[in-house]
């Protein structure tokens, strides 16, 4: 009993160095790679504390491994965009201008009870309230309300209403988003027009680059 007390509080420390090396956003809201990782260190962990027999230091070389393949699995898809999308999903319409899409809403395996629920828990009785409701690569549903049910603010003081269009990620770390901009029907060469009429000057100046519904881009240039 005293054996396994000793290498459990050896491979705690250990695997909560290695969680502590895989960063603060993998230890808040895991996604697809970051689960992974989670269950076999879990896993790992487990079975070198219980098992008397297996030598601690066995236990060592998976849990490293296991941590640094995260991390450069998470370092890669910033960079590689196609890694991006094969490690993780793309944010999903559910809701659009107070019209729930069926299509979407049926791919993601997500019933309209459900999406109910998410809603009344953010304070909304009706899907007619949502301008947006975005199922999040992390599994979450964002909600962004309509004009007219958004909260008050000092810019309201007209209580005009109008709807508000929602950004897409164009272009991330000096590349095109390709996969965005098909969601979106624009090509390439069309967005890079845009570029020019609106003084935006080579993609690979910007870490990113959105594009709102309204047709305006926004660009943010990458820090030296």
């Amino acid at each position: 009993m005293f054996n396994i007390s000793i290498r459990l509080i050896l491979i705690y420390c250990f695997t909560l160095l290695c969680a502590r090396l895989m960063g603060k956003r993998q230890m808040g809201e895991l996604e697809l790679p970051e689960l992974v990782s989670a269950f076999f260190l879990s896993e790992t962990a487990t079975y070198y504390v219980t098992d008397p027999d297996a030598p601690l230091s066995y236990g060592v070389i998976p849990i490293i491994t296991i941590s640094l393949l995260e991390v450069i699995i998470s370092s890669l898809s910033i960079k590689i965009p196609i890694i991006k999308r094969m490690t993780d999903s793309s944010p999903t319409l559910l809701i659009r201008n107070g019209k729930i899409d069926q299509k979407a809403l049926s791919k993601s395996r997500i019933s309209v009870t459900e999406l109910y629920s998410q809603l009344r828990q953010k304070g909304f009785t009706d899907h007619g309230q949502i301008a947006y409701a975005i199922l999040e690569a992390d599994g979450k549903i964002s909600i962004l309300p309509s004009d007219a049910y958004s909260p008050l603010t000092k810019k309201d003081a007209s209580l005009k209403t109008e709807k508000t269009p929602i950004s897409h990620l164009v272009a991330v770390n000096g590349k095109i988003n390709r996969s965005t901009l098909k969601s979106l029907g624009i090509s390439e060469k069309s967005i890079k027009e845009t570029m020019k009429k609106q003084g935006l000057k080579s993609v690979e100046d910007y870490f990113i680059i959105s594009y709102d519904e309204n047709g305006s881009l926004k660009g943010v240039k990458k820090e030296k």
